[in-house]
């Protein structure tokens, strides 16, 4: 029997619900192929969708013995975590096999929160630029109402990713100061500084820099959180400075992350190495600085004594520079918060929480309605309205 004629033979049975163990593994079999993936999707919404279809009608008790028999595959691949957190990664793997609409048809018929899901449909992962530069002169340009081709003044390009500084280092012109901003809701910003350092800065950030850097010392200042690629110079160390920490390098690359409404900030590093160290707060005693080597994380909270320093891996290290949300080992309200950027809306929380602990990561592309669904199996209740997402424990007395 041909291999087409043997699928349609289990598709067939599938859908009524009647393969055997076996042959439900080799159905999935077949499922892991893009081809057969669509023959099934088209079946599925043929029998939902269309009154004439030839095949099995689908109840939508079906549909969910459906939905329940992918999971249930799915899962297994997800023995380390526990059942909540590996719901939350099955719904985004549904999507990657391209049978969401399994899932998606069943949610439809049954799932109370279905008007909270549709009001989340309209926002979407950042599609443009909104970051702005403040000029010396207090002026504002917004980035994309600018052609790419349009020079800023003498020493200022618009580039496909964001800006570049094309000044001499060794020029007469008084130096002066601008700042790039990219504010909530708003795709990753790149700055090719005048020494050819680049920066990436993140959503809800900013960074003020001179135009051209002096011949002692580079220095910039970060709010929000940056990625630094630094162009290496003995001659001239490379400083990037916050209200709370200050990072030291010749030449390296690192992420730096200081949020004003992060329980932590952080510096971790990919190549080469840096030398941190925190600014002294009004009654707190003096923190050693600490120097870091790749793949070192190095942390501070608020009345913190020293920092705390992890082993992560190089992978983590700026991955939202690379279009994922690092949530591995992440508590739930600082996932939110980074979510809560990206999207440009805002979170509260009513009554207490679990205390959950995320792991895994997730393309920046995703939806926001698929992150409510994955809240959603974590056994929490939501609430969206106006851009303002409530969540609390639907589990709670």
């Amino acid at each position: 029997m041909r291999q087409e004629d043997r699928f349609e033979l289990l598709l067939q049975s599938y859908l009524a619900d009647g393969l055997s163990i076996d042959e439900i593994d080799e159905f999935f079999t077949y499922v892991e192929e893009p081809t057969y993936r669509l023959r099934l999707q088209a079946a599925i919404d043929a029998s939902f969708l269309e009154p004439d279809f030839n095949g099995p009608s689908l109840s939508v008790n079906r549909l969910r013995s459906i939905e329940n028999q992918i999971l249930g595959r799915t899962s297994r691949r997800l023995p380390s975590l526990s059942w909540r957190i590996a719901a939350a990664c099955i719904i985004l793997a549904l999507s990657a096999l391209t049978v969401w609409k399994v899932f998606f048809t069943s949610a439809v018929l049954i799932d109370p929160y279905e008007v909270v899901y549709q009001r989340a449909e309209q926002i979407t992962a950042p599609l443009d630029q909104q970051a702005y530069i403040t000029l010396a002169d207090g002026r504002s340009v917004i980035l994309d109402s600018l052609s790419s081709d349009l020079a800023l003044g003498r020493d200022l390009r618009r580039t496909a990713e964001g800006v570049r500084y094309e000044v001499s280092e060794e020029g007469l012109d008084p130096i002066t100061y601008n700042t790039l901003t990219n504010p909530r809701g708003s795709k990753i910003v790149q700055l090719v500084l005048s020494d050819g350092t680049k920066v990436w800065l993140n959503a809800g950030s900013s960074l003020r820099y001179p135009t051209r850097f002096a011949r002692g010392n580079r220095a910039v200042h970060l709010e929000g959180e940056g990625y630094f690629d630094v162009q290496h110079d003995k001659e001239r160390p490379f400083f990037v400075k916050h209200n709370t920490l200050e990072v030291q390098v010749l030449g390296t690359q690192f992420n730096m992350s200081v949020y004003k409404d992060d329980s932590q900030h952080k510096v971790a590093l990919l190549e080469g190495s840096v030398k941190l160290q925190a600014a002294q707060a009004p009654g707190q005693g003096h923190i050693s600085p600490v120097l870091l080597s790749p793949g070192t994380e190095a942390s501070i909270r608020r009345g913190d004594q020293k920092f705390a320093l992890n082993q992560v891996s190089l992978g983590q290290i700026g991955a939202w520079k690379d279009g994922r949300f690092d949530f591995e080992g992440v508590e739930l309200k600082d996932a939110m918060r980074q979510i809560a950027r990206w999207y440009d809306i805002d979170v509260q929380y009513q009554g207490a929480l679990p205390q959950l602990v995320l792991s895994g990561d997730i393309d920046r592309t995703t939806s926001l309605k698929s992150f409510l669904m994955i809240l959603r199996s974590l056994g929490l209740s939501l609430h969206f309205e106006n851009r303002v997402l409530t969540i609390y424990n639907e589990n709670q007395s």
